[in-house]
């Protein structure tokens, strides 16, 4: 196979003042970069940025792949930072690209993670050094119910970026519909499924809960509108009232994380069956994962969403509402799906949870996602687009 040179171009990209966001991204670029030369090129922009210089540049190796992070500040003043944004994302990817340049990487391919800005950013990459890109899009944004799909100009230009791309390659076949329902049109759609971490994220029949409750989990980026944690804690707060064994432990952060704590204690439920953790990464987080008796998810939208298959990569059943792709991928044999907003459907499912101890397959429900979403799989995928271009 012809190893080839690939840049990644993230909206979001795991940084040193968070080490959540884009993930998903680090973990394709590991996964390629068996069979390639990698590198990350991530600007990050912060209108509270600690260092006195700016920009502050990070260069590291991450299991193989080169890593350039370029920190900068920006106007506290919303319209000015927007259009300052703008100049200084293309003059901070010149910057990273002459630093590229320096070790040796010209790529071959511009991988781009997110419209549209970044993908502004490769077109113009394709027009000076005739470097072809592809697109890959997570984004909710497309789906009905978001609403956050408009601007005329941003619309056009969102049409001439996918034109000009070698391959757009969004993660499931819900939201390429909806992005052809958009008329971003292209004859080379490729559905590529974000990567679970099948190592990290595994059975275990250690517990660090208290066995004898219901223990379940919900793992988000606390932002409620899509997330509608507020009624989840409605939920528990009803369940609360009938029995003492079901606990529900919430780990993230997030917009929305201290008003969810204030509406918990509201709702009289906080530290007595409802608990924020905060953050949680790497062995911590997988433990809670592994030893939940299910995962909540009660999202009024979703494109993706990771969390189930992390869920499910521990064997641990997922309530879920049905939004988004995760009825691909959550059915009667590792779940239960409801209708987003129905709070008594979300009641009952995790009643019904509570009842069915040892009711599921923990190897079975493991195993879908090993043959699907592991790094293997989705790194061979994403080679095979790269080796036809």
């Amino acid at each position: 196979m012809n190893r080839k040179k690939i840049l990644f171009l993230p909206k979001w990209y795991p940084h040193r003042f968070d080490p959540m966001p884009g993930l998903f991204v680090r973990y394709q670029a590991q996964a390629i970069a068996y069979e390639n030369d990698v590198a990350v090129l991530y600007i990050h922009a912060d209108t509270v940025f600690p260092q006195q210089k700016s920009p502050f540049i990070e260069q590291f190796d991450d299991k193989g792949v080169k890593t350039i992070i370029i920190y900068h500040k920006i106007s506290k003043n919303k319209w000015i930072s927007k259009f300052q944004n703008l100049g200084l994302l293309w003059h901070y990817h010149k910057l990273g690209l002459k630093l590229l340049k320096k070790q040796d990487f010209i790529p071959d391919i511009v991988h781009v993670h997110i419209l549209t800005r970044l993908g502004i950013i490769a077109l113009g990459i394709k027009k000076r050094y005739h470097i072809p890109y592809v697109i890959s899009e997570h984004w909710s944004r497309y789906l009905q119910g978001n609403h956050n799909y408009k601007g005329l100009l941003r619309k056009w230009m969102r049409k001439w970026v996918v034109r000009e791309s070698a391959a757009i390659i969004p993660a499931s076949n819900l939201l390429k519909d909806a992005m052809l329902q958009h008329h971003l049109y292209h004859s080379n759609y490729q559905i590529v499924p974000n990567i679970t971490d099948t190592n990290l994220f595994d059975i275990s029949e250690t517990s660090v809960f208290n066995a004898h409750q219901i223990n379940l989990l919900h793992v988000s980026c606390f932002e409620d509108a899509s997330k509608n944690i507020s009624g989840i804690l409605r939920v528990m707060k009803r369940l609360s009232n009938q029995r003492d064994d079901i606990v529900l432990r919430l780990v993230g952060d997030g917009i929305d994380w201290k008003r969810m704590v204030e509406y918990a204690k509201e709702l009289q439920i906080f530290n007595k069956n409802v608990f924020f953790t905060g953050l949680l990464e790497g062995k911590p987080l997988a433990q809670y994962y592994q030893s939940a008796d299910a995962m909540v998810i009660f999202s009024n939208y979703e494109t993706f969403c990771m969390v189930v298959n992390e869920s499910l990569a521990c064997g641990v059943p997922v309530i879920s509402t049905d939004t988004g792709c995760i009825a691909e991928r959550v059915n009667a044999t590792n779940g239960i799906l409801i209708d987003p907003k129905n709070e008594e459907q979300l009641y009952q499912a995790i009643l019904t949870i509570a009842n069915r101890t040892n009711y599921y397959d923990k190897v079975q429900i493991r195993q879908t996602i090993v043959e699907k979403f592991s790094e293997k799989v989705v790194g061979k995928q994403l080679n095979h687009i790269y080796q036809t271009i």
